[in-house]
């Protein structure tokens, strides 16, 4: 019997159940076709990114319900799949030990079908990327003191790194870590007034944050890769600062 989590329960919580055992559904690249005129066939551009992925899932609950306790778990459920708005962290028990982001697309299905039948189908579309739970490990690094991380996975990755500023009370004070990432040479920041900056590699975004909600952008940054195998990291100076990172293992 299989089982998903999506907006923060298990399907189970409900008494459900996935009728069908779940497929492994493939990512498409994004390429696009260009017509040269007097040349034989289309030239392929590669955009440099996968596309997200539909998929489908059909549930179905205990038949030994009463009619009145039917009817709350409708409710229940309903307001569990369509008040949670936009990508949620999804799992299930076909892909242990990973997690992806997903919306569902079919929400006037779900509310038409499931109070009647107790039972309907779920589209949902996600991201193309599974992280692992392991790869969300948060790891904290002291000065001259390196780290090997090993990528178990076929991909290169993109950390998310942290900068926390020690002094971030005052605006002069900026936070800097100096590290070496497998040779290549990066210098961080969390700029003065601020109480941290984050690196995200997957969203592409690099801002500060202080205690009060307030964000800015840092700079264009170009997020490091971790390859697959061997990572070696030092950090190899510190000003006022600390720095962390989590390696955000992923596969397709």
């Amino acid at each position: 019997m299989h089982n998903f989590y999506f907006g923060g329960k298990w399907l189970s919580y409900f008494g459900g159940r996935i009728t069908k055992a779940p497929q492994h559904e493939i990512p498409v690249r994004d390429v696009s076709t260009v017509e040269i005129p007097c040349r034989d066939g289309d030239v392929l551009l590669d955009n440099g990114r996968w596309q997200n992925v539909d998929f489908e899932r059909e549930i179905c609950f205990l038949p030994y319900l009463s009619e009145l306790s039917a009817k709350h778990l409708a409710r229940a459920v309903i307001e569990w799949l369509t008040l949670s708005q936009g990508y949620q962290k999804y799992k299930d028990t076909y892909n242990p030990g990973y997690f992806t982001e997903a919306y569902i697309s079919n929400v006037d299905d779900i509310v038409r079908e499931l109070p009647s039948l107790l039972t309907t189908k779920i589209k949902f579309n996600r991201k193309p990327w599974w992280f692992s739970e392991l790869g969300q490990q948060t790891i904290d690094f002291e000065v001259n003191k390196p780290i090997v991380l090993h990528n178990p996975e076929k991909y290169e990755s993109l950390p998310t790194i942290v900068i926390t500023n020690k002094q971030s009370m005052s605006v002069k004070n900026a936070a800097v870590a100096t590290v070496s990432i497998n040779g290549e040479q990066f210098s961080l920041k969390c700029p003065g007034g601020y109480n941290y900056a984050v690196l995200d590699g997957e969203s592409l975004q690099y801002i500060s944050y202080k205690s009060d909600g307030t964000t800015d952008f840092v700079d264009d940054t170009m997020p490091p890769k971790l390859k697959t195998g061997k990572n070696q990291i030092i950090v190899t100076a510190y000003k006022n600062a600390t720095m962390s990172l989590k390696p955000n293992w992923r596969r397709l």
